[in-house]
C-alpha cells in the first residue's frame, strides 16, 4: 500500500465518520417533515376533491331552489288569476242573484215542484232560456 492510498482510505473513513454523524441528527428530521409534507399535500388533495364535490352539489341545490321558487310564483300567480275570476264570477252572480231574487226564487222552487220548463216560463212570463239558464246555474252552485 502506498502512502496515497492509505490517505483516501484515512479521508473515506473520515468522511463516512462524519456523514454518519450527520445524517443521523439531520436526516431524520428532514425525514420527518418532507413525511409530513408529504401528507398535507395528499390531505389538501383530499380537501380539493371534496370541496369541488360540495359546489356541484350546491349548484344543484340552487337550481333546484330557483326552479322551486319560479314555479310557486307561477302557481301563486295562477291562483291569484283564478280567485280573481272567481270573485268577478259571484260579485256579477249576485248582482244578477239581487237583482232577481225573487224570479231566482220562484224559478227554483218551481222547478224543485218538478215543473217542465216550459211551465215555469209560462207562468212567470219569462223566456224558457232564462227559466233553463236559472236552472242550470242554480245546479252548478
Amino acid at each position: 500500500m502506498n502512502l496515497q492510498t492509505v490517505v483516501l482510505l484515512l479521508l473515506g473513513i473520515i468522511f463516512i465518520f462524519f456523514g454518519w454523524r450527520c445524517k443521523n441528527e439531520t436526516n431524520e428530521d428532514i425525514l420527518t417533515s418532507l413525511k409530513g409534507l408529504a401528507g398535507l399535500k395528499k390531505e389538501i388533495r383530499e380537501l380539493k376533491q371534496q370541496i369541488r364535490y360540495v359546489d356541484a352539489k350546491l349548484d344543484q341545490t340552487i337550481s333546484v331552489v330557483m326552479e322551486n321558487e319560479i314555479q310557486k310564483k307561477q302557481s301563486a300567480k295562477e291562483k291569484i288569476k283564478l280567485t280573481e275570476d272567481k270573485l268577478e264570477l259571484n260579485s256579477s252572480n249576485s248582482n244578477i242573484k239581487s237583482n232577481n231574487s225573487k224570479m231566482y226564487k220562484d224559478v227554483i222552487l218551481r222547478h224543485g215542484q218538478h215543473m217542465p220548463v216550459p211551465k215555469i216560463a209560462e207562468q212567470l212570463s219569462i223566456s224558457q232560456d232564462a227559466v233553463s239558464m236559472i236552472i242550470r246555474t242554480y245546479q252548478r252552485g
